[in-house]
């Protein structure tokens, strides 16, 4: 056998060993992580928190503690007993002495993709808590003005909320969202 012929023989050899180790190593892993990862960032994971709603079409499941990806960014996300985003989960009583602020919107008012904190109801929600006033967020991704409608008119309508303000955030998404993506029933549902 020539020298050549060797050397060829020896780089397809280790070519291939390269090629199934690195396919068992790919495997191996992937098999770690469908177990392991699965629970964390599948779909069933976000739908045990990103709800549908009979009323308000859909929402945040109350009193829930999870770390969310937007983005390639993962943050923690927290709600209250209302549904609503909020710092960490707590009791929400429908009736309240407080002056209250309640906002609602799309993702940017929900603050999807960072922490509480970071904001923007997270950052209201500090400034005015000198004052006294406890700030609510009822904003969830892809809300449009047929939701906030139908959402406040749940909350504060029938439930009976109170609250002093509200801030309906409306951006540029929401004429197309709710155009084409919701209707309002004759009952007020979205």
């Amino acid at each position: 056998m020539s020298e050549r012929r060797r050397r060829y023989l020896i780089y397809g050899a280790a070519t291939a060993l390269s090629i199934a180790l690195f396919a068992a190593m790919d495997f191996g892993v992937a098999q770690v992580c469908k177990t392991a990862c699965s629970a964390v960032w599948s779909m069933d994971h976000v739908k045990k928190f990103r709800i549908a709603d009979e009323i308000y079409h859909h929402g945040l499941a109350p009193n829930v503690t999870v770390v969310d990806d937007w983005g390639g960014r993962h943050y923690p996300l927290a709600t209250n007993s209302l549904g609503f985003k909020d710092a960490t989960p707590r009791d929400v009583p429908l009736k309240s002495d407080r002056r209250r602020f309640l906002f609602i919107g799309d993702s940017f008012t929900e603050g999807q993709g960072v922490p509480w904190e970071e904001s923007l109801t997270g950052r209201i929600a500090d400034g005015l808590a000198p004052a006294g006033i406890e700030v609510l967020n009822a904003a969830v991704s892809s809300y449009a003005p047929g939701i906030f409608y139908s959402k406040l008119r749940h909350f504060i309508g029938e439930r009976g909320l109170t609250v002093e303000r509200v801030f309906a955030l409306i951006d540029m998404s929401d004429i197309y969202d709710e155009a084409y993506l919701y209707n309002l029933t004759e009952d007020g549902r979205s």
